[in-house]
C-alpha cells in the first residue's frame, strides 16, 4: 500500500512535536493542564522492522508518559485498513481505533484519526496492547506475538503507559 510522504521515521518527528501539553486558564482560574498526544498507526508495509527483519504493523509511540490528575486528549492516526486498540485493562482505558479508508481503484489508504479523552488518576506504569488480531500481512503477525511482559510484541502492538 503506498501512504503519500508519510514514513514511520517521520510520524516519529510529529509525534515528538505533539506531546507537547495545551490549556486555558482565565485570569483568576485554575484549570488542569490538557496534555496532548498523537499516536500514529503504521501498516506493516510502513512499520517499524521487527527481529525477523521484516516490516510490521506499529504504534509510534508505542510508550509514552502522563501525568495524573491531568486530562489527556489522545488522537490516533490510523495508516492501516485494520481496526486496532489501546487497551490498557489496568488503567481503564480501551480505544478502539478506527480503520484507515481503503482509495477505491488504488493500493492507497486515507489515513483516519480517533480521539479520546480521559484522566488518568493511578499513578503507576500500565501496559496497553492492541485486541484485534493484525499484522497478518503475509502471514507474518510477529507484532502480535506474546512477549515475556504479556500480549503482543512490545514496540509494535503493545507498550507501556507511564503514569507521574
Amino acid at each position: 500500500m503506498k501512504y503519500g510522504a508519510m514514513t514511520a521515521l517521520a510520524a516519529v518527528a510529529l509525534v515528538t512535536a505533539a506531546m507537547t501539553p495545551a490549556g486555558t486558564a482565565q485570569a483568576g482560574q485554575t484549570q488542569p493542564e490538557v496534555q496532548n498526544l498523537t499516536i500514529y498507526v503504521m501498516a506493516d508495509d510502513m512499520g517499524l522492522v521487527g527481529p525477523d527483519k521484516l516490516h510490521h504493523d506499529s504504534f509510534i509511540p508505542s510508550s509514552f508518559v502522563l501525568k495524573a490528575g491531568e486530562p489527556v486528549k489522545i488522537t490516533i492516526v490510523n495508516y492501516d485498513d485494520t481496526t486496532h486498540s489501546l487497551t490498557a485493562p489496568d488503567l481503564g482505558v480501551n480505544i478502539v481505533v478506527k480503520p484507515g479508508k481503503d482509495v477505491a481503484g488504488s493500493d492507497q489508504v486515507t489515513p483516519v484519526e480517533t480521539t479520546f479523552t480521559f484522566t488518568p488518576t493511578k499513578k503507576g506504569q500500565f501496559r496497553w496492547h492492541c485486541m484485534f488480531p493484525c499484522d497478518t500481512g503475509s502471514g507474518k503477525g510477529m507484532a502480535m506475538k506474546p512477549a515475556f511482559d504479556g500480549q503482543d510484541a512490545d514496540g509494535f502492538m503493545a507498550g507501556y503507559i507511564e503514569v507521574i
